[in-house]
């Protein structure tokens, strides 16, 4: 298939008027043709018509046919004329000599024939049998007649109507080129070319329907776009109400429930009301960052103490779900760097609650971190089902999910942290089964001014 910006191997710009310019010649070297032939015949038929007026006139006149009357018309006429008496074998009129063999055989019935050498001849019989016969040099000479005038005034027309065929196809190449280079943008959201919608023939037309079209389309897509807005709002608002809605009712519950409460339960509800709050808090938080991304507040900590104090938030979860929690680090026992300790904290809480949640019967889950020159590595293991190719592909985007009721913001805000703090996030699965998050950030302060 041609790509849109490869010129076709031939231009309109250059055969309309060629084409126009070789009818023009053809047309009038046709005409030319058909001129001389209408000019010859309008010769000869003023030839036939004056030989045939003085054949008449000496039959009414009775005048003798001699030779001072041959040679008389001769002189009149401008023609060679004869007089041959077939019965008497006798040939009267100018030099005999000059007479053909051609002009004593033609019919002698008025027509006009072209001699051997170019000669009109013409001949009548009267009623005594005594012939005329009338010889003249063919005046026409056909292209050979036309003057250097002629020829020049015929050349000018040419080279007119060669201009005149450069123009019109030009009136008719340009504003194709225009709409040819339009096309691939129609329905797309750059701006249409000016087109010549002036133009009330057909090129016009198709002008203002291009621009209709482009229009339409992007009406289209505005909608289009707008039910997509409206969908991800529904969407957003249907996870956030989920996720609320647990931490809200127990919240409600265990406040309802402190008034009759001993200072035990209350302890608990306490406890629970707290945990909750803080949940929430959490929710609020990550769904805040995603809409108002700022810059991390870095200092100096170690993200192995880090670590640690998210494995030790996870592990009644874990214990619960049956899943043991390990961590792998280097001998120092210390990775120093430069980061957002809160943040960095949200990171790996959101993955560790990922993993525990990808094992539903229980499993385990491991922490490797490994230190190297200019960056570290954390290797988060799970030995659940592992990551779908839809989810390897939408892993990290806002409000993706395959969990049911799962909001989708976990991962895409520990994407956004990581890429603030000059790193990345990477997904995939262990050839033994279960998902591997890598997670990379640079040792250097982090000169990100916001996310990306």
């Amino acid at each position: 298939m041609k790509s849109s910006d490869e010129r076709p191997s031939r231009s309109l710009g250059v055969w309309v008027p060629l084409a126009f310019a070789l009818f023009v010649v053809l047309g009038s070297v046709g005409l030319l043709l058909v001129f001389e032939s209408r000019q010859r015949a309008e010769e000869q038929d003023a030839f036939a018509e004056l030989a045939r007026v003085n054949a008449e006139f000496m039959e009414r006149a009775r005048l003798s046919k001699n030779q001072q009357i041959a040679s008389r018309l001769s002189e009149v006429l401008g023609a060679e004329v004869y007089f041959r008496d077939p019965a008497r074998d006798f040939l009267l009129g100018p030099p005999l000599e000059t007479l053909p063999a051609a002009a004593l055989d033609m019919p002698l019935d008025g027509r006009v024939i072209q001699l051997a050498d170019g000669r009109l001849a013409v001949g009548f019989a009267d009623a005594a049998g005594m012939q005329m016969i009338f010889l003249r040099e063919q005046r026409f000479q056909g292209l050979k007649s036309l003057g250097g005038e002629a020829w020049y005034a015929v050349g000018f027309f040419w080279a007119l109507s060669i201009a005149l065929g450069f123009v019109l196809s030009r009136w008719i190449s340009l504003p194709l080129q225009e709409l040819v280079k339009a096309l691939p943008i129609v329905g797309t959201q750059k701006a249409l070319p000016a087109l010549p919608t002036h133009r009330r023939d057909e090129i016009g037309s198709l002008a203002r329907v291009l621009e209709d079209t482009h229009q339409s389309l992007g009406d289209e897509r505005e909608r289009r776009r707008q039910a997509e807005r409206l969908a991800l709002l529904g969407r957003m608002a249907a996870g956030i109400a989920h996720e609320i809605r647990n931490p809200a009712a127990a919240i409600r519950l265990h406040a309802e429930l402190l008034d009759a409460a001993d200072v035990a339960a209350m302890s608990k509800s306490r406890e629970l009301i707290l945990r909750e709050a803080a949940r929430l808090e959490n929710l609020v938080s990550q769904w805040m960052l995603l809409c108002r991304p700022e810059p991390p507040k870095t200092s100096e900590m170690d993200l192995v103490a880090l670590l640690r104090e998210v494995l030790e938030v996870m592990e009644p979860q874990a214990a619960h779900m049956h899943v043991q929690l390990d961590m792998v680090v280097p001998e120092s026992g210390k990775v120093l760097l430069q980061a957002d300790h809160h943040r960095l904290h949200q990171v790996f809480t959101n993955l560790v609650l990922n993993a525990i949640q990808a094992m539903p019967s229980g499993g385990r889950v491991e922490l490797e971190v490994k230190q190297q020159p200019e960056k570290i590595e954390v290797k988060v293991r799970d030995e659940g089902g592992g990551f779908s190719a839809q989810a390897l592909e939408g892993a990290g985007k806002p409000f993706f999910s395959e969990r049911e009721g799962g909001l989708g913001l976990g991962l895409a805000v520990a994407t956004e942290i990581c890429q603030a703090h000059g790193g990345s996030l990477e997904f995939g699965n262990l050839e033994s089964g279960g998902a591997c998050i890598r997670v990379e950030l640079r040792k250097a302060p982090a000169h990100h001014g916001s996310s990306t």
